[in-house]
């Protein structure tokens, strides 16, 4: 009966003493890169401005544009997902919406008219 604890502990004690490090690490040494890395390919770089969901016409390849037109136009899960992200953005427009002060207006008309007969 003592043997499965004695196998717990002797697991329990080797995990223990695994976590255990004798060296250091200096995770604040920064890593330098070559400047010749920077963007070696010569592809767009990102920017909130820059529209990248057409990133394969950058290949000017027509069998790419082709079968990638075709994965758009076909895919069931795709559609429901970009409906998600419109639905998701439009939460959020609507939830920033609230941030900012409101105007509003109204206008009314009425027009009354009494008549009197003195006969």
């Amino acid at each position: 009966m003592n043997h499965p604890r004695h196998l717990l502990l002797s697991g329990l004690l080797c995990f223990a003493t695994a976590a255990c490090s004798l060296s250091s690490v200096n995770l604040n040494s920064e890593l330098t890169l070559p400047a010749s890395w920077k963007n070696a390919g010569g592809f767009p770089v990102a920017s909130p401005t820059r529209d990248l969901s057409r990133w394969w016409g950058r290949f000017n390849d027509p069998t790419l544009n082709r079968v990638i037109g075709e994965a758009l136009k076909g895919s069931p899960d795709l559609a429901a997902a970009t409906a998600r992200v419109r639905e998701a953005r439009a939460n959020r427009d609507a939830a920033y919406s609230g941030l900012f002060p409101s105007l509003t207006g109204g206008a009314s008309t009425s027009n009354r008219r009494t008549h009197t007969d003195n006969i």
